[in-house]
């Protein structure tokens, strides 16, 4: 997945990004399936007792959006301004959104939380 969306790859499981990736992508699975995010849901005058597991949770996705801002966006963005890429280049899925991104289209924003929505959606592997 990271192949297409990136044009890169982990050299290994022990690839520091990718380790930093499946640690966070853990993390954040773990927050969503716990109990103290499930009781809220059930039994609202509960919520004001998840304070806690809403700063950890925003804390997480500070993190994760860091992490894909500095090891995929950036990078992406360094290699596009050393080598330009003409139209009939290969691109990858980051190329087009970067492209939005330049023609006013989204902001950068989007284009952080599009790059976690696909990571949510497919999980890292090497």
């Amino acid at each position: 997945m990271y192949r297409i969306m990136f044009d890169t790859r982990f050299e290994s499981e022990e690839d520091p990004t990718f380790v930093k990736l499946k640690a966070l992508n853990g993390e954040r699975s773990r927050l969503a399936q716990s109990f103290e995010y499930n009781y809220g849901d059930f039994i609202p005058i509960l919520r004001p007792f998840l304070r806690g597991y809403l700063k950890i949770c925003k804390e997480v996705k500070e993190r994760r959006l860091q992490l894909f801002k500095d090891y995929f966006v950036d990078e992406r963005k360094k290699l596009a301004s050393t080598k330009p890429m003409d139209s009939n280049s290969l691109k990858c899925a980051i190329d087009h959104i970067l492209e939005a991104q330049q023609k006013g289209e989204i902001n950068e924003d989007n284009v952080l939380y599009i790059v976690e929505n696909i990571n949510v959606a497919e999980p890292a592997r090497p």
